[in-house]
């Protein structure tokens, strides 16, 4: 998914999932990471393929790094 911020979209924790379970597609998305979270990537962690995520000059990526890299992460 890409084209936009897909995280924004209502219910993505669910349509990742539905799409996962209920199809034989692999769910890969590209994001800014400014909206991921422990509790979106904890929900969707067994659902996705890969998240790839985007650079800007204007955003801080540390903590996106340092959450995406967390070998702790739910």
């Amino acid at each position: 998914m890409g084209g936009g911020e897909p995280t924004v979209f209502p219910k993505f924790e669910t349509l990742v999932q539905r799409i996962w379970n209920e199809t034989q597609l692999s769910v890969n998305f590209t994001t800014n990471g400014t909206r991921l979270d422990r509790d979106l990537l904890k929900n969707i962690k067994t659902s996705i393929g890969q998240i790839q995520v985007s650079v800007y000059d204007d955003e801080n990526l540390d903590e996106i790094i340092d959450l995406l890299g967390d070998p702790l992460m739910p």
